[in-house]
């Protein structure tokens, strides 16, 4: 189900059995936000959730809590996110495009462990030099794809750790396009 714009969730309950994949695009905003994701709790077979368009600048991972189906998380140009909670351990693919992440990273994805693809491409706030962020992938020990394109600004440390990328035994493809970068230091 694709939804572009509404001012009213009720008319999801009546489709709560059915509803795998749901896109809203542009009609999450504060006035809103609370009542939709009390909403997605009576979605508990939705694997595909994309809320793309929505004007919250953070995401909570606890009001997904009740998604245990949920495989795909798509929301871009999110501020702040908290995905550290258990129940989210099921998701396979997160995109998080075109997002500005505040705050720590540290371990931000831990609890992802059946992540398999994860685009951060065009996002700020990540940080590839050598001595930020080494847990930042921490835990993703499934993880088959990592998008980084455009995260490292022109005025970024022009080399990377291996380090980053420790513990990635799964992953075939990395993606580190438009970053400046010119060595990944394997000695750190």
């Amino acid at each position: 189900l694709h939804v572009d714009n509404f001012s009213n969730f009720d008319f999801l309950e009546s489709l709560n059995e059915f509803l795998e994949v749901l896109e809203v695009t542009r009609s999450i905003d504060d006035s809103n936000s609370l009542e939709f994701f009390q909403l997605l709790s009576s979605l508990p077979n939705l694997r595909f959730l994309d809320v793309t368009g929505n004007k919250r600048e953070y995401l909570n991972g606890k009001m997904l809590s009740s998604l245990t189906s949920l495989r795909y998380l798509k929301c871009h140009r999110i501020k702040q996110i908290d995905l550290k909670h258990d129940f989210l351990s099921g998701l396979e693919l997160l995109d998080l495009n075109s997002s500005f992440l505040q705050g720590s990273l540290d371990f931000a994805f831990s609890k992802l462990a059946n992540l398999k693809l994860l685009d951060l491409n065009n996002s700020k706030g990540i940080q590839l030099n050598p001595l930020s962020q080494t847990n930042l992938f921490a835990g993703l020990s499934q993880l088959n794809e990592l998008r980084l394109a455009y995260v490292n600004p022109r005025s970024g440390s022009r080399r990377i750790s291996a380090d980053l990328f420790r513990g990635l035994t799964q992953l075939n493809v990395l993606t580190l396009y438009g970053n400046y970068l010119t060595e990944i230091d394997a000695e750190t």
